[in-house]
């Protein structure tokens, strides 16, 4: 008996210990484009993600901001929409976490993606209750840098200031002046020298040194180093590494470098054929999220502190990082993932929507989670899509349509392995609204509790589509799935269904004939009232013409012969008339 149950706590220990060594994945949407800015350690195994959501890419004061923490597991533990005082489009510029688990945020107003200088701050409690904030005004400006000093407090970069505020009550603690105090030098990133409130920077000069003075109530800070590297390098990353080491780059190219925090010197650790955007610098080694244009291929590498690459953690064509931090042995990545039709080459960004990507694995090894996989395998279009010209718009340059209607279905398969639960549905048009603002068409239906087995299908109703100031009449639309069980999709080839499509150009009327019988086996009479010469068309519910019918002036009842006819629904169309035929064999 004692071997038994030692046998069963072993087994136990072995599958936790699996369990806790997974890699996991999660794919969230907060509109149609989701992107995160910011993602830090909480401590306790949680991190912190803040992102930001577009219902509709360019859409002007419709943008949502989301704060998400979650654990080592992929679990969320917290998802919440920021409550945010102005109605803008949002840039987000910094964010730290707060020693008690909370976190501060600086943003910026965006009006139309153009970008102003203006920053607001907020800081928040851990379950992302708004603590405190405060609003730039024209004779004093917030911080657009944020870090915790070592006391707790936070303390913030704006042009040539630092600022320190109370954590819990926003009482500013003193401001000061860097000297020299001017524009210049500019401070694109920060951290603190171990240990102290001097800090080190990097921006214009290259690299800086501010060795902090005076006394606490009134300190001041000086320039006591500064270096501009030879041949030019811009850098706006800085992140603290073991010791007193800080290692310094710019989030688009492969140049790595280190500022040596006890001699104030720097090398070049390497010069890497593909882009770093972000890295972690641990005891274990260098930890880089990084991305490879000439196979537009996503990668998260691990290097040793000579830049030499080890090995080879991830490798992705649809999911990209562009955070990463780690914790009790634990790495965090926080990034996009693309889904939809590629509309343009190089192929990323070639995807019409990108989802919060969310991916979380052991420094050393791991299992990825089961795959799951949702396709889309049929539409079917309920009533021909109404095609009108748009109204004369003065910033539209050429014709433009609108479009509406359509009472479309989608059919969903399960192709992967698991159970799916959960999918959305997307389809996105043309990015020309005829304005200053580029407002990109696009609609998402989110469907839940579906229950559907491996190789299991279901039809959903997707309803009506609109879309406004179109280049073109459409000829067909491409719908596609997301986010299965808010999971990456393990295969994107099967995602995408494009269906022809039934157009009108006049509002169709409903009644316009009659059809009898219906359902009808192998035929049906068409009653019409007077009518013109005219031809009738029958289309089928994925949008192929299946038969035309020549309608000639006079005659008020037609045979339609439906004994060749698969079992089904099909749409008629006559002039602006349509209506639906059912047939049962």
């Amino acid at each position: 008996m004692k071997k038994s149950i030692t046998l069963l706590v072993l087994l136990w220990q072995i599958q936790t210990c699996l369990l806790h060594a997974q890699v996991h994945d999660r794919v969230l949407s907060f509109g149609f484009n989701t992107e995160p800015h910011e993602l830090l350690a909480l401590g306790d195994g949680r991190w912190l993600t803040i992102a930001r959501g577009e219902p509709v890419p360019g859409g002007a004061f419709a943008d949502t901001v989301i704060a998400l923490v979650f654990n080592s597991k992929g679990e969320i533990l917290l998802r919440r929409h920021l409550n945010l005082p102005q109605a803008e489009v949002y840039r987000i510029q910094s964010a730290t976490a707060t020693p008690d688990g909370g976190f501060a945020v600086s943003i910026a107003e965006d009006l139309c993606d153009a970008g102003f200088d203006n920053y607001d701050l907020f800081v928040f409690a851990p379950d992302g209750a708004l603590r405190w904030s405060k609003f730039s005004t024209a004779t004093e400006k917030q911080p657009y840098l944020l870090k915790i000093a070592p006391d707790g407090n936070l303390v913030g970069a704006v042009l040539n200031q630092i600022i320190k505020y109370s954590i819990g009550t926003g009482q500013i603690l003193w401001k000061t002046s860097l000297n020299p105090p001017s524009d210049f030098p500019d401070i694109y990133d920060f951290g603190f020298y171990p240990g102290t409130e001097h800090i080190v920077a990097v921006g214009s000069p290259d690299l800086q040194f501010w060795e902090q003075t005076g006394t606490p109530e009134a300190p001041a800070y000086n320039l006591t180093y500064s270096r501009n590297i030879t041949p030019f390098v811009f850098f706006n990353r800085i992140i603290a590494g073991p010791g007193k080491d800080f290692y310094t780059f710019y989030r688009n190219e492969g140049r790595l470098f280190v500022f040596d925090g006890s001699s104030l010197d720097y090398f070049e650790v390497a010069d890497f054929p593909f882009a770093v955007y972000d890295l972690e610098a641990t005891v274990t080694g260098l930890y880089l999220l990084a991305f490879d244009k000439e196979h537009e291929t996503s990668l998260i590498l691990r290097a040793g502190g000579d830049g030499q690459i080890t090995d080879t953690l991830l490798s992705s064509r649809w999911q990209t990082g562009f955070e990463i931090a780690w914790q009790n042995d634990t790495l965090a990545v926080a990034g996009v993932s693309g889904s939809g039709p590629p509309w343009a080459e190089p192929s990323w960004l070639p995807y019409n929507a990108r989802h919060l990507w969310l991916h979380t694995r052991p420094l050393l090894g791991g299992t990825p989670e089961p795959e799951v996989n949702a396709a889309l395998t049929g539409v079917e279009q309920g009533e021909p899509l109404l095609v009108s010209p748009s109204p004369y718009n003065p910033w539209s340059f050429g014709k433009r349509y609108n479009f509406s209607g359509g009472n479309f279905r989608v059919q969903v398969s399960n192709t992967g392995t698991t159970l799916l639960d959960q999918v959305d549905v997307q389809i996105a048009f043309d990015w020309d609204d005829g304005s200053h603002c580029i407002i990109r068409p696009v609609y998402r239906r989110r469907y839940a509790d579906l229950g559907l087995a491996p190789g299991a299908s279901v039809w959903l109703d997707f309803g009506d589509i609109t879309a406004n100031y179109q280049l073109i009449v459409p000829v067909q639309f491409c719908f596609w799935t997301s986010a299965p069980n808010e999971r990456p999709d393990a295969n994107h080839d099967d995602d995408v269904f494009c269906h022809t499509a039934v157009v009108s150009t006049e509002a169709p009327e409903a009644g316009g004939f009659s059809v009898a019988p219906n359902p009808a086996s192998n035929g049906c009479w068409l009653t019409l009232p007077g009518h013109k010469q005219t031809v009738g068309r029958v289309f089928d519910f994925t949008g192929q013409l299946v038969q035309q019918i020549e309608l000639p002036t006079g005659n008020t009842r037609f045979y339609l012969d439906t004994g060749e006819w698969a079992t089904g629904i099909y749409v008629l169309q006559i002039e602006n008339w349509c209506g639906k035929i059912i047939v049962q064999h």
